[in-house]
């Protein structure tokens, strides 16, 4: 007896799909490039976008949580009267004065700590981490920022003692917390902050030493642009305040603005490179397949596959890995890129809240990846759907080539043979040569920017601390120091004296704020330009950061004006 047995019978999806998985086994190696490019691509895109956007948001809603002031006026003659005329200008919504102090600590290395004596905190209110709220009655109370807390070991409850002009002064710490105010903090003298040297503390006004209150600060909320509200304020009380800064020009405020926007510009710039290699593989990775299989799509058509079958069978190489890729970048990045970027920005920045930014935003990305995946698979298989079976089951004809204008010179038959098979065969395929060129490019640019920023660490380094800088260390000399103990100091640590301080420089064009540096005739800080070479500024001249010239719009033999922040000379 003879048994039959019924053989399963594949439809045409079912071999499809089998041929499919065959494909990506054989030609794994270039699939998987496509699929880490496009996970990388989307994995940085959203991972550096989500960190970008959470900076942004997180430090807007803590502007917007603190009431973050909209201007500073510094002014000596901040009394009632004063108070009046610039409520009268129209624009002012609310005001509120502060007392602002360097002060030091009661520690062995003896920190700087600015303090606030403030009026209400209203306007750039102290933000509240650890301890009780902020009391304007609380005269034995300080609120400290959390960072220097943490730095020391203080805790709520502590006793901390300040210095300042004659007075000491003891009180117990009633809370830790923030300030939008330092969400950028540091000395004249570094970059990086260094909290167990440097912090901030409020309290009431309530808690100053004396009966009068020297009140030097105004911050202002304002309706309008900052140039109109300074306009104003110059026309009504010129001579009566020292200097305005506008909330983009304050130090921290301006600081972590660039952070966002350098983050921002990594957002834009490498995910592209790494979309247009995704794609670039997958072009050419599908061409050279569809090429290949030219005679199995031939067969294919001469059984009845339609030719729409079989260029979404093609399309779907790309598309699945794309999507795959993307997916898996616009989950994880968010996830794992913020974390990392953030834990080193914390050495840098306070805030109380370090997000990342919501996915959300950056679908529209993923979709145009595999939308864009969708398309060059479609342009790949499109060059042989519509042909004819039994032209696709004879082998490609090759692309002719004339002799290029190249080949017309005498020194050409004298090239190897491969260097003339190799041009040849780049001129037949140039979409391809295209690519190795671009790749080549690519890398090359990759590695020589690469390098290049280490030499030019290196270059900086030189000439900070070797070319201009010739000392060893800065003493900080206390402000009500006599000019005879100053002179002692030089003498016996064999230095000489230089002024720093806050100032804001004016042209006819801008006004911004930056340092002022006094030498005072020392050879141990030489001001050299972009050559390294060394510069002679004479009594009536300046010289002035090619940085802060190009903000001032400014060059050699212009005039600017220049005042320390708080005086109006």
């Amino acid at each position: 007896m003879k048994i039959q047995r019924e053989l399963p019978i594949w439809n045409g999806e079912q071999m499809l799909f089998k041929m499919m998985l065959r494909d990506l086994r054989k030609h794994k190696t270039q699939f998987i490039s496509i699929f880490l490019m496009a996970f990388l691509g989307v994995f940085v895109f959203s991972g550096v976008g989500a960190e970008a956007l959470g900076l942004e948001v997180n430090v807007n809603q803590f502007y917007e949580d603190t009431n973050m002031a909209d201007g500073w006026i510094y002014s000596p003659y901040l009394n009632d009267l004063f108070l009046e005329q610039v409520d009268y200008l129209g624009a002012t919504t609310q005001m509120e004065r502060q007392a602002i102090v360097e002060s030091v600590a009661g520690f062995e290395n003896k920190p700087d700590v600015t303090l606030h004596f403030v009026e209400n905190n209203t306007i750039s209110k102290f933000y509240l981490a650890e301890g009780e709220p902020l009391d304007i009655n609380d005269s034995s109370g300080v609120w400290l920022d959390k960072s220097f807390a943490d730095a020391k070991g203080l805790k709520v409850g502590d006793v901390i003692t300040f210095k300042f002009d004659d007075y000491e002064i003891k009180k117990e710490i009633k809370g830790v917390g923030y300030s939008p105010e330092y969400v950028y903090h540091t000395s004249v003298f570094s970059v990086k902050p260094d909290f167990n040297k440097i912090g901030f503390a409020y309290m009431s006004y309530k808690a100053f030493p004396s009966e009068t209150v020297p009140y030097n600060v105004l911050n202002v909320k304002f309706d309008g642009t900052p140039e109109s509200f300074e306009g104003i304020l110059a026309y009504r009380l010129e001579g009566y305040y020292g200097s305005f800064v506008e909330r983009a020009n304050h130090p921290s405020v301006n600081q972590f603005s660039e952070q966002i926007t350098l983050h921002k510009m990594m957002t834009d710039i490498f995910p592209i490179a790494l979309i247009l290699t995704s794609m670039l593989i997958l072009l050419t990775t599908m061409t050279r397949i569809i090429a290949h299989q030219r005679p199995q799509i031939g067969i294919l058509k001469a059984n009845g596959f339609k030719n729409r079958s079989i260029i979404w069978h093609y399309s779907l190489y790309g598309f699945i890995l794309v999507s795959l890729g993307s997916i898996l970048g616009l989950i994880l990045g968010p996830m794992i890129v913020p974390k990392l970027i953030y834990a080193v920005m914390k050495s840098m920045f306070i805030l109380p809240s370090w997000e990342p930014g919501s996915v959300v935003n950056f679908i529209p990305m993923a979709g145009l990846m595999i939308i864009l995946s969708l398309g060059v698979s479609l342009y790949s298989a499109e060059s042989i759907s519509n042909e004819k079976p039994s032209e696709s089951i004879r082998p490609k004809k090759p692309k002719s080539s004339a002799n290029s204008f190249i080949e017309r010179f005498k020194f050409w038959q004298k090239l190897p043979f491969n260097v003339r098979w190799n041009y040849r065969d780049a001129k037949r395929n140039k979409f391809r040569a295209l690519m190795t060129i671009i790749g080549v490019i690519g890398c090359t640019v990759l590695l020589v920017s690469a390098f290049g920023m280490y030499d030019t660490m290196n270059d900086i380094t030189e000439w900070e601390f070797n070319r201009i800088n010739h000392s060893d260390s800065n003493f900080i000399i206390d402000g009500d120091a006599s000019q005879s103990t100053i002179d002692e100091i030089v003498k016996e640590v064999d230095g000489d004296k230089i002024m720093d301080g806050t100032i804001e420089i004016e042209s006819s064009s801008d006004k911004k704020s930056g340092l002022l540096l006094v030498l005072d005739g020392t050879d141990l800080i030489t001001p050299t330009d972009e050559n390294w070479n060394e510069i002679e500024i004479k009594d009536d001249e300046v010289s002035i950061s090619r940085k802060m010239a190009e903000l001032l719009d400014v060059k050699v033999g212009d005039t600017v004006k220049w005042h320390i922040r708080g005086s109006d000379k």
